[in-house]
């Protein structure tokens, strides 16, 4: 009895035989083929660089992935680590929820977690009591310091790269945030 369907669409189409031997054993049947000119799986296509984007991807993978292992000698998660260093840079509480993408409650959280250890203080505003004010302690400021160290020291990003090549690089990335962070 042949279960061969008669339906066009439904033939496997002519290949050429599969072993140097020239006798196809039909051991590549439903696989599929990439088309002619194109490169085998798994292997990259020469002349297509990576996009810029994909760059930074990697890159951003990357950090995250040390930036977490040095939060973590600090005893700190990488989103009280990145809500530190917002601090430290000025952030206010609401300002946290935006470049944190949290909830109120997870950056109070966040928060009481760095004041319990002494890394930063809140008190209520003195214009809105309804407000705190979070401002970086001395230890705070030192874990960071350790923070960057580490970072300095282990992350393969920089580590090829002399003190010029991490200035410009700096003042590259200064430039392609400019207007970005503050929209």
């Amino acid at each position: 009895m042949n279960m061969q369907s008669t339906r066009p669409d439904a033939r496997v189409p002519d290949r050429p035989p599969s072993h140097d031997d020239g006798h196809d054993d039909g051991s590549d049947r439903g696989t599929a083929h990439p088309p002619a000119g194109a490169a085998p799986a798994g292997r990259p296509v020469p002349e297509l660089r990576p996009m810029l984007g994909d760059l930074f991807l990697k890159a951003t993978d990357v950090l995250t992935d040390v930036f977490t292992r040095a939060c973590a000698t600090e005893g700190l998660s990488m989103s009280e680590g990145r809500a530190l260093r917002l601090v430290a840079g000025g952030a206010t509480q609401n300002q946290l929820m935006d470049l944190l993408g949290c909830s109120p409650s997870r950056v109070t959280e966040i928060l009481q977690c760095l004041e319990a250890g002494g890394r930063v203080v809140r008190r209520r505003s003195r214009g809105d009591r309804r407000r705190h004010d979070v401002a970086v302690t001395e230890a705070g400021c030192d874990a960071l310091r350790r923070i960057d160290r580490r970072l300095d020291a282990t992350s393969p990003l920089v580590r090829n790269l002399d003190e010029r090549d991490r200035i410009d690089l700096r003042r590259v990335l200064e430039r392609l945030l400019d207007g970005v962070v503050a929209a």
